[in-house]
């Protein structure tokens, strides 16, 4: 009586290795390419009111997360050249003021920002950029032009 050996499992075996290896490998590739892309911060979730009283602009954060006084805010009247200047420019008097602050350097709900300038009739928009994620946070226009 001869005895057969069946060598059937060592297909199986490397069957199994070769698809793990493929699996490995895939994922390898997924990885780096995922891994490849520059992340950036979201921009923060914010609203900012804009509104016009006696020849002030006033910008109140009304709700979201807290916003670094390094955020840029520009304002252009009409079609004349913007009016650029920091949050923490406050500190430094240049017809800027900050309302209900707790000076703990963020902007923050309930704090307003106002900004006088001279009476105009112009179209006045007023853009807020946070400056951490180079994103626009606010755009509007806080007066029609007549």
């Amino acid at each position: 009586m001869k005895i057969r050996k069946n060598k059937s499992a060592v297909s199986e075996v490397i069957g199994v290795a070769i698809l793990l290896g493929i699996s490995i490998a895939l994922f390898s590739i997924v990885q780096v390419i995922v891994m490849s892309y520059p992340f950036e911060p979201a921009a923060p979730s914010v609203q900012l009111v804009g509104s016009i009283q006696d020849d002030t602009i006033y910008i109140e954060h009304h709700r979201g997360e807290a916003i670094s006084f390094s955020a840029q805010i520009i304002i252009r009247i009409g079609n004349s050249g913007p009016i650029t200047f920091d949050a923490e420019d406050y500190k430094n008097e240049l017809h800027i003021d900050l309302i209900y602050s707790d000076n703990d350097e963020l902007w923050e709900i309930g704090e307003i920002l106002s900004y006088n300038l001279s009476e105009t009739n112009e179209p006045i928009i007023v853009i807020v950029v946070d400056s951490q994620t180079n994103s626009i946070i606010m755009n509007a226009k806080v007066q029609e032009g007549t």
